[in-house]
């Protein structure tokens, strides 16, 4: 069972990277404020790079900002740890 500290971790396929999609992301991350931290990995053909967003991208890791991201992104690019 994930732990408060765990992060929501956030698959980014290289595809869909678009400004518009980094700008909803950001919007919906902020919508959530709270102390959990958020880890996003950029998905591409040269493999997982794992993105800095900065303390300013906590969380509160409720079902709601869950369910929001995955709605946004993709059931499976978004969980917990």
């Amino acid at each position: 069972m994930p732990g408060p500290s765990d992060p929501v971790v956030v698959d980014l396929p290289a595809e869909i990277c678009s400004n518009g999609m980094v700008a909803k992301l950001k919007e919906t991350l902020a919508a959530y404020p709270g102390g959990t931290p958020v880890r996003v990995r950029m998905l591409s053909s040269n493999g997982v790079t794992t993105l800095n967003i900065g303390e300013g991208y906590r969380v509160d890791g409720s079902e709601g900002l869950l369910s929001e991201l995955r709605r946004l992104l993709g059931r499976d690019h978004v969980r917990v740890g």
